[in-house]
Formats: C-alpha cells, sequence, structure tokens
C-alpha cells in the first residue's frame, strides 16, 4: 500500500524476527517469499544482512536473497555492525 501512495521509492527492510541475524532454512524461505511480495507490490529495494555463527557475511544466503530481489536495489544492513571482522565483511559484500 505504501508504494501506491508515496512519490519516492520505498526500501523495505526484510528480516523475519527480532534478534541476531544467523536464519534458519525456513527463516529463509520466509525472506525469499517476503521478497517477492513486495517486489511484486513496486517497491524500489530491499534491507537484509545475513550472518553466519562466526560473524562473517554468509555469502551464499545472501546472494540467494540478491538474486531474488534482482532488479530492485539491496543495501545490507546493521548486520554489517555486528560482523567479527568488517573490512572482510565489506569484501563479502561487495
Amino acid at each position: 500500500i505504501v508504494c501506491t501512495h508515496l512519490s519516492i521509492p520505498v526500501n523495505v527492510l526484510i528480516r523475519p524476527r527480532g534478534g541476531d541475524f544467523l536464519y534458519s532454512d525456513l527463516e529463509m524461505e520466509v525472506m525469499l517469499a517476503d521478497i517477492a511480495a513486495v517486489k511484486e507490490a513496486g517497491a524500489n529495494g530491499v534491507v537484509f544482512g545475513v550472518l553466519k555463527a562466526d560473524g562473517s557475511v554468509d555469502v551464499a544466503k545472501t546472494k540467494r536473497l540478491i538474486d531474488c530481489a534482482r532488479p530492485m536495489s539491496v543495501t545490507f544492513h546493521r548486520a554489517f555492525d555486528m560482523t567479527s571482522d568488517t573490512e572482510a565483511a565489506l569484501d563479502a559484500c561487495l
């Protein structure tokens, strides 16, 4: 509804729950479905972040979400601040 009433780009936070940024397979399926729904609704982009237990970016899961989001814009969110190595995390995100 927001996308139809605003003339500015809308980027939607994709997050199935609060807490950490380690997501199960079921949570990933929810996130993929949410991305598909906001894409259909006309969102400009999505915002998310996925980490592994060691504090590194979960590149495989992040890639799945990015692939689903295309051609929308993607922003890796606050999960970045929780990484164990910000330089490695930045490289992983690029």
